[in-house]
């Protein structure tokens, strides 16, 4: 079969998904076999964390060994370091606008997941800890595993929506996603845009995580997030900010670009 034939184009991109949210699915569910053990065994004692995160640590780890999935300094980019974090920043800030923009319109609310038969402890350290697992390992999963081979097979903005996509949907099946899934998507594809600008996992890992552990200590300390609260003349200014920060962080990254081997 030649390289170039579409079939193998086809199986490349299938094998690509394939690990990628293969990756995604065992860790997750490992994840929560140990929480689950917890619960059961010692629910006094949130300890879950030590293994949770050495099989998060292991994981990725084999996955940059044997995939480079994106682990690789920020010199390689053709910006700037202070640029690229500035960047990093007004996408993720142009992401949490439209979350808060769509969660106006859909009456959203977002709230702490808590589970049964354990202490206020646990609850919070569960709460938290799983809020900066979870982004650590969808980055992995899909800006690392999936992303490092699609885009040597995809145009940038092929791969930038069809990640988005995944990564929305990968999330719960239930009414969050019909309620904030736009916002969800243009933070996701932000991201997905800014790994490859900056040819490096650190970038979206380090902002998704920082996102979601303020999040979910806003949510634990001061309350559950109503969009639909806020006042009408606020839905506007969000709006705007989300859209200048999305123009800034586009004008920042001018004439920039990274050359993508097809191959």
């Amino acid at each position: 079969m030649s390289e170039r034939s579409p079939l193998k184009r086809v199986w490349r991109i299938a094998l690509a998904v394939i690990l990628g949210v293969g990756f995604f699915a065992v860790v997750m569910g490992g994840a929560i076999a140990a929480i689950r053990l917890n619960v059961s065994s010692q629910p006094e004692l949130a300890w879950f964390p030590l293994p949770v995160t050495l099989l998060l640590v292991a994981s990725a780890y084999l996955a940059e060994r044997y995939g480079q999935i994106g682990f690789a300094p920020l010199s390689r980019a053709s910006l700037s370091n202070t640029r690229l974090w500035l960047i990093a920043a007004l996408i993720t800030n142009a992401g949490v606008m439209a979350c808060a923009f769509q969660g106006y319109f859909t009456g959203y609310v977002r709230d702490a997941e808590l589970l049964s038969g354990v202490d206020l402890t646990f609850q919070r350290t569960y709460a938290i800890y799983m809020s900066v697992f979870a982004a650590a390992l969808a980055e992995i999963s899909f800006r690392g595993i999936l992303q490092a081979r699609l885009q040597t097979i995809l145009s940038p903005w092929t791969v930038i929506v069809l990640i988005g996509l995944l990564n929305v949907f990968s999330h719960r099946w239930d009414t969050d996603i019909l309620q904030n899934g736009i916002g969800w998507f243009v933070v996701l594809a932000g991201w997905t845009w800014l790994r490859w600008l900056s040819q490096s996992l650190w970038p979206p890992l380090v902002m998704h995580a920082v996102i979601n552990c303020i999040v979910a200590l806003w949510i634990w300390y001061v309350g559950p997030i109503v969009h639909a609260s806020m006042p009408g003349y606020m839905v506007a200014v969000v709006g705007i900010v989300g859209l200048v920060s999305l123009g800034l962080s586009a004008w920042l990254s001018r004439g920039k670009t990274v050359p993508v081997v097809t191959k």
